[in-house]
């Protein structure tokens, strides 16, 4: 499989200057020229802040003219305005990662995405705006009650299917720009300063949750080691989601999952997604219980979908070795706890309790 150069099926894809560049931009005119119908109306709802997000997403509803029939919401997502975060999210193309995917990759993507009519960034910069199907007719799970063993087993066994598509493939070089390896020398540079300082936000902040003396330690050192792991977990490479979380997973009457946000794609050793999955999104007795069950399902469904020469040894060992690293993810949010509503602390703190008992 290689990555297109041209348009997906999922919808009118195109690059430059001639799109709203915000919400207050968005009007019937223009919607009327992205759907291919008659909008008469509109009205919008800021969904998802206070969790961090790297974008501002907003929930459409629409009416049409007499005749015309189209999707009764949409969803509209644009960069985030906050300036610190647009800054990072510009520094590492995070907007440019999803962009890409959703303009070459998605229609082929051996998961659910949902429909995009419309992904498009300017000439000059990193504005965008994505126009996508509203999904809330799925079931969305709250990352704070965590995934079931069902859920998780079908969120992780799917990205397997990805994952085997692009494993060690010949085309992951030409994604090198703007799907980063981890263990890239910027990461390297940036992430020890990083975990310094989060660390210590993390240790005033929630002491109870890192006072066992292993976890104390591990996080004491987790910055001399960056240089260490990164590498450890860069092979064999695949193309790998980055944040596949319960919060970007919704999922059909049928448990088929639909997976979301595609900002911090890169690439890795595949288990980098199902550690991040296991370890902050599954409640803990729930993944002791079943997590022999589950990595095995993810090895046999990459053995099912072609790969070989790695062994279910090699991938178990990966999988620890992403679980040690994944603590970065619950750490960092500890830096910017005043930006944080109260379900954004909740889930910082759940994580981590999930993370360090991983």
């Amino acid at each position: 499989m290689s990555i297109s150069s041209g348009p997906t099926s999922s919808g009118p894809i195109s690059s430059g200057p001639d799109f709203p560049r915000t919400i207050d931009a968005v009007d019937t005119d223009w919607l009327t020229a992205t759907l291919g119908v008659d909008v008469v109306g509109l009205t919008s709802t800021h969904i998802g802040e206070g969790v961090g997000l790297l974008g501002d997403i907003y929930r459409l509803t629409l009416t049409y003219g007499d005749g015309a029939e189209g999707p009764p919401t949409l969803i509209l997502k644009f960069p985030t305005t906050a300036p610190e975060y647009r800054g990072v999210a510009d520094a590492l193309a995070y907007f440019t990662r999803e962009v890409q995917f959703y303009q070459r990759a998605a229609a082929d993507a051996p998961f659910n995405t949902g429909k995009c009519h419309l992904a498009v960034m300017a000439d000059d910069s990193t504005d965008f705006v994505l126009v996508l199907e509203d999904l809330s007719y799925l079931t969305a799970p709250d990352q704070l009650e965590g995934l079931s063993a069902t859920q998780a087993e079908a969120a992780i066994t799917s990205i397997a299917k990805h994952h085997a598509q692009w494993w060690n493939h010949d085309d992951l070089a030409e994604l090198e720009l703007p799907y980063l390896p981890v263990a890239a020398d910027i990461y390297q540079a940036v992430l020890p300063d990083m975990f310094r300082a989060s660390w210590a936000a993390c240790k005033a902040a929630v002491p109870e949750l890192v006072a066992h003396p292993e976890v104390s330690a591990f996080g004491d050192r987790y910055a001399e080691l960056i240089p260490t792991m990164m590498p450890s977990i860069d092979q064999p490479r695949t193309w790998v989601h980055g944040d596949l979380r319960a919060d970007n997973l919704m999922f059909g009457a049928d448990g088929a999952p639909t997976m979301l946000d595609f900002q911090i794609m890169g690439q890795s050793v595949g288990t980098y997604d199902v550690a991040y999955l296991m370890s902050q999104s599954v409640p803990v007795e729930i993944r002791r219980n079943h997590e022999d069950t589950i990595v095995r399902a993810y090895h046999q469904q990459l053995v099912d979908s072609g790969v070989t020469d790695y062994s279910w040894e090699q991938c178990w060992e990966d999988y620890r070795l992403c679980l040690a690293f994944c603590l970065i993810y619950p750490v960092t949010g500890y830096d910017k706890l005043d930006e944080l509503n109260e379900r954004g602390r909740a889930l910082i703190d759940t994580m981590l309790e999930r993370s360090v008992q991983a």
